[in-house]
């Protein structure tokens, strides 16, 4: 999804804060906002009703998906906190950009869960 995003000129920013253009600090506080187009740093992510917390490692885990090899990409594991985020904040920028949420996210959310 990253991919895809990122490809079609829709991908998130990652390096810095969307709003105050800061680098991002790994560390607590960090939230994702489909509608600001990226990543929020903790004093910023106040004043956006779409933000989700993302952890850290969340962070590093969707720079490593847009920048990596395909073939590298498919063999990485994730831990369970941020396989949930990455479920989350990535369906959201989708629907955000598309205007609607796909039948399919559900689909594969109940594939994911069996």
């Amino acid at each position: 999804e990253i991919r895809l995003l990122t490809l079609t000129g829709f991908g998130p920013e990652l390096g810095c804060c969307v709003f105050c253009a800061q680098p991002l600090p790994l560390r607590e506080g960090l939230a994702f906002s489909p509608g600001a187009g990226g990543v929020l740093c903790p004093v910023c992510r106040r004043g956006f009703a779409d933000a989700t917390s993302i952890s850290p490692g969340t962070l590093q885990t969707l720079r490593q998906l847009r920048e990596g090899r395909l073939r590298r990409i498919f063999t990485l594991r994730w831990g369970p906190v941020i396989r949930q985020e990455l479920g989350k904040v990535l369906p959201e920028m989708v629907a955000f950009h598309l205007g609607y949420r796909p039948r399919a996210f559900s689909f594969l959310g109940q594939l994911g869960e069996g």
